[in-house]
């Protein structure tokens, strides 16, 4: 496939981000940053909701003290199935055993 490239469209584009570039540097001199009251305008803005920031993230930080105080961990996790699977199997071998021991009680004393 034989493709046309036309570059005037990005050369225009480019020729425009170097004027950008050369109006940027213009404006940055004296020693203050560039974005003048725009920029003040926004760092005051930031400052203002820093409190309420601060605020949230001490929360934050309390529900993960305490989800990492009473969570639980992997061993936690694998020492509880262990113990369920036990329990299971017991309690299965309880109700057999029961059920085994009522079922030959009622057939012995049919059988007599």
């Amino acid at each position: 496939m034989t493709g046309n490239v036309d570059f005037r469209l990005v050369m225009k584009e480019l020729d425009a981000l170097r004027a950008e570039r050369d109006t940027l540097k213009k404006g940055s001199g004296g020693g203050n940053p560039p974005g003048g009251d725009a920029m003040e305008k926004r760092v005051e803005k930031l400052e203002s909701a820093l409190p309420d920031i601060r605020e949230k993230l001490t929360r934050v930080e309390a529900k993960v003290d305490s989800i990492e105080k009473h969570g639980s961990t992997k061993a936690d996790v694998s020492g509880l199935e262990s113990n369920l699977i036990k329990w299971f199997v017991a309690t299965a071998f309880a109700m057999t055993a029961l059920a085994s021991g009522i079922t030959f009680g009622i057939a012995r004393m049919l059988s007599h």
